[in-house]
């Protein structure tokens, strides 16, 4: 089960929540995943990260307690004064060498089409915190989109088989869409508490594990 989410005091002072790109030391970027105490190393207060890229030292599990989740040496965790927030931090792009033109080309327009839907959820959830008359009324829309954009990737996912010629393709596809429901989360993190930040992680986690699954089931 994932651990509640922390707003500590030093987070709060460096305007540090879960949701929010970051870059730490080595250059290593993501996203803040987790605030607050960790067992098993020193006391005091820890920032999980989700990096962009395997260069972390977990999976977001620390001896048996797992604060959040994420691919292995995806994670790491951080004193929140190292965390750096001020600035936009996109995924660095990685391209094998041995890509076509047009691979390349569609990697980069995928990339560049996520961070700015990254950017447009990240803008609608602050301005909905005005433009409700209160956060349950925020929270249920949320929801609202939240689940019928999962229930969108089920319906897709079952429909995949294994005698369509662009399985991977449409399976890499739907990994992108929930990777957007994760983003959609991550920016609504300035309304949304605890309980339902562990859930939309939750949902993610088994869809990534859905996709996978079917993944294997029709790999040749």
């Amino acid at each position: 089960m994932v651990r509640t989410v922390y707003l500590t005091k030093l987070a709060e002072k460096m305007d540090l929540t879960v949701g929010l790109r970051c870059e730490i030391s080595g250059k290593r970027r993501g996203e803040v995943a987790y605030i607050g105490p960790v067992q098993g190393i020193p006391a005091g207060e820890w920032a999980g990260i989700r990096l962009d890229l395997p260069f972390g030292k977990n999976d977001g599990t620390q001896g048996s307690q797992r604060y959040f989740d994420c691919q292995p040496l995806h994670g790491v965790f951080v004193r929140p004064d190292s965390v750096n927030v001020s600035g936009d931090f996109p995924p660095f792009l990685v391209v094998q060498d041995d890509a076509s033109l047009e691979e390349k080309v569609r990697l980069v327009e995928d990339a560049r089409a996520a961070q700015r839907q990254q950017t447009s959820q990240r803008q609608k959830a602050q301005a909905s915190t005005t433009s409700f008359t209160s956060r349950a009324e925020a929270v249920d829309a949320f929801w609202s989109e939240f689940n019928d954009k999962e229930a969108n990737v089920r319906r897709t996912l079952e429909s995949i088989e294994a005698a369509s010629p662009d399985v991977g393709y449409s399976l890499d596809s739907l990994c992108t869409d929930v990777h957007g429901l994760r983003d959609l989360a991550a920016a609504a993190t300035i309304f949304l508490p605890p309980y339902d930040i562990r859930a939309t992680q939750a949902v993610t986690h088994r869809l990534l594990q859905a996709i996978d699954a079917k993944r294997t089931a029709l790999a040749p």
